[in-house]
């Protein structure tokens, strides 16, 4: 069976169902960045007890990424060079539905991210009143600029009775100007919980397929590719592991 075919043979979850069992603002994340080829195996195996999220019989949403940063790139040095409470900064436009969010991630340690987010009208290039707002207090003076749009598709899964998430983003695409780099047979596979669960059917699924987790920002990612100034030695196993593997097409 083909990836496509098998999302229509999960049973499904609601947005509001998937909010009330696993909205997981504050949780704990674990990254896996397979082949894509592996992504129907996967699956097959999930499907007795996680739930695909369906809206309006659509089950791969397109989501569109605007990351902000200073103009010497802050918060990219910040997660090169290992500070473990960072931070990102993003606009997200999910496309299918047309809602669209300011968000601010903050990590706190190797596993532990909390998020924060207010409603906007749609992505933009300047940050508002209302969003800087919800930067920490000694961030809100800084001059905030667009430094990486970063498109992809996301199939969301939950645990059909506890607080569980996983994400799949396929067709990744990270472009800053006129510099675009694209991914289409790289999968990001991200487990997110309310703690740290080591018996997880979906962690235990993941690595018998002789995956491992390891770090995989789609931001910190994004920079090192497409700014040619900005240092990624920190960066260069990431890229390693996600050129080893997969195509990689430069428009």
């Amino acid at each position: 069976m083909t990836e496509l075919s098998i999302l229509h043979t999960l049973p499904s979850v609601t947005l509001s169902g998937l909010d009330e069992r696993a909205a997981l603002m504050s949780r704990a994340e674990l990254k896996f960045m397979p082949d894509r080829e592996m992504l129907p195996g996967l699956l097959q195996q999930l499907s007795g007890e996680y739930q695909i999220l369906d809206i309006n019989g659509i089950r791969a949403f397109q989501y569109h990424s605007r990351y902000f940063d200073t103009e010497d790139l802050t918060l990219y040095r910040m997660h090169t060079t290992g500070n473990k409470r960072r931070m990102k900064v993003r606009q997200r436009l999910y496309a299918d539905t047309g809602r669209c969010y300011f968000e601010v991630k903050q990590k706190h340690g190797f596993l532990h991210t909390e998020k924060v987010r207010t409603p906007i009208t749609q992505l933009h290039d300047q940050l508002s009143e209302a969003e800087l707002l919800l930067l920490p207090a000694p961030s809100r003076q800084q001059v905030w600029l667009p430094q990486l749009h970063c498109t992809f598709t996301r199939i969301t899964l939950c645990h059909h009775s506890h607080p569980e998430r996983l994400t799949i983003d396929t067709d990744m695409t990270l472009q800053h100007e006129q510099t675009i780099q694209q991914y289409p047979d790289v999968a990001v596979i991200e487990i997110k919980q309310a703690r740290a669960e080591r018996n997880s059917k979906a962690l235990r699924v993941l690595r018998d397929a002789g995956l491992h987790a390891g770090p995989m920002s789609k931001y910190a990612t994004g920079i090192a590719l497409t700014h040619p100034h900005a240092r990624y030695n920190a960066m260069k196993p990431t890229l390693m592991s996600l050129n080893k593997t997969h195509t990689q097409t430069v428009i």
